[in-house]
């Protein structure tokens, strides 16, 4: 942190703070709902992810059928569609 002089105005806090975090568009989640309250949940339109903000205000991300991860995972595009075995037919 630092104090600097301004001629006119006089002394100033400036604030040095980290640049923002770009997230590349691949990797860039869709959500269905864009502001949450707490409490409440949404899913991602690409991948299917579910982001929860819970009471204490905490963020938790989940991939169906996978763990709670409580630091925003990438978005891996579309979710896989599971095939079906192919048997042969005679």
């Amino acid at each position: 942190m630092s104090i600097q002089h301004f001629p006119g105005v006089g002394l100033v806090h400036l604030n040095q703070v980290k640049p923002a975090h770009v997230v590349p568009g691949h990797e860039r989640h869709s959500w269905l709902i864009k502001k949450l309250l707490w409490k409440q949940s949404t899913t991602c339109n690409k991948c299917g992810c579910k982001k929860t903000l819970r009471r204490d205000y905490t963020t938790v991300f989940q991939f169906p059928g996978g763990p709670e991860l409580t630091e925003r995972p990438a978005c891996p595009g579309n979710p896989p569609t599971p095939t079906a075995a192919a048997t042969p037919s005679k």
